[in-house]
């Protein structure tokens, strides 16, 4: 249930505070967070009252504005515990303590070789240089960060924050001005944001910036694609042409030395057959090292193959089908 606590106000402040409490209190019962919240908030500008405060938290919260909701809680506790009001004080503490593990944060900073006339805001309000580098709740969804100089807006950018998210923005400094005749230098920009992550640097600390990263050209980009994609398809075929050939010189060595021992029924063997007998001996150790090159690569390219698939949603299956004409290897992908 929610009701007022008025303070001392002019007549048309309290009247106009009042109606707009009890609209924003039908408002919120109906769940009509978006109409519920602003009219309450209208109702505490007029006349600041602490079941006002409190009432407005709840909103917030209710709306899924948890960062806002947290900080008006600790604004109510504060409020309930001046006012005596112990039972206002526990459910605003109980409450931006429940909120509090879920928030997100969001750290701006500005270049240091900015100007001290820059002008920083984050959703229309200024970011003082005091809350420059220090990390402050967000409610989650959009929002915007500004940077003017001398009047012009020369940076803008919106971030869309997530639950439980820390997000640095790095503001680049303005383009420096040139002499005249001079071509204009441009101080070298900053990340625009570096998403911190879950275990980010705690409130009022000041997160290490992101050196810039060098990004490949449009060519080494291509080249690095083509590799990425044909790459394992290469070891692949290259594998299992090698296994094909080391069957092809494991038959010729099996061939040479049946001729062999089929040209040599006893001691001592023709000498006629010595070459067969090198030769054989040759083709086998060669098919040995091709059959061990071929599996090897060919499993390597399997798998990076079947990997590079899955990665792009696609699927893909291999094996080795043996039958009475011999064995071969099966490979399929469906897109």
């Amino acid at each position: 249930m929610l009701t007022p606590l008025h303070a001392q106000a002019g007549p048309e402040e309290t009247l106009r505070a009042e109606s707009l409490f009890r609209s924003g209190k039908a408002a919120f019962e109906r769940a009509d967070y978006a109409n519920a919240c602003p009219q309450l908030a209208e109702s505490q500008r007029l006349q600041p009252a602490g079941g006002t405060l409190l009432a407005l938290a709840l909103c917030y919260e209710a709306w899924g504005k948890n960062a806002t909701a947290w900080a008006l809680f600790q604004e109510a506790e504060a409020m309930a515990k001046a006012q005596g009001r112990k039972d206002r004080s526990a459910i605003a503490e109980e409450r931006a303590r429940a909120l509090e593990p879920g928030l997100s944060f969001m750290t701006i900073e500005l270049d240091s070789a900015a100007p001290e006339s820059v002008e920083v805001s984050l959703d229309g309000l200024q970011v003082t240089t005091a809350a420059l580098g220090v990390s402050t709740a967000v409610d989650i969804g959009l929002h915007r960060v500004e940077a003017r100089h001398r009047g012009a807006v020369y940076f803008s950018r919106d971030f869309e924050v997530a639950g439980k998210q820390r997000l640095v923005v790095l503001i680049p400094a303005p383009v420096a001005a040139a002499a005249p005749g001079e071509p204009a230098m441009a101080v070298p920009a900053a990340p625009a944001a570096v998403d911190a992550g879950a275990m980010g640097p705690q409130v009022g600390t000041k997160p290490e910036k992101t050196p810039p990263q060098a990004v490949p050209s449009p060519a080494a980009q291509e080249r690095q694609s083509l590799l990425a994609r044909h790459g394992p398809h290469f070891l692949l075929g290259f594998g299992v042409t090698a296994l094909l050939a080391g069957g092809y010189f494991g038959v010729r060595a099996w061939q040479g030395a049946r001729e062999v021992e089929q040209g040599c029924p006893k001691d001592p063997c023709n000498p006629n057959l010595k070459a067969t007998h090198e030769t054989a001996l040759r083709d086998a150790t060669l098919s040995n090292w091709l059959i061990v090159l071929g599996a090897s690569t060919a499993a390597i390219g399997g798998y990076l193959t079947i990997r590079n698939a899955n990665a792009h949603a696609r699927t893909a299956s291999w094996g080795v089908a043996a039958g009475p004409t011999g064995a071969s290897l099966t490979w399929s992908r469906s897109f």
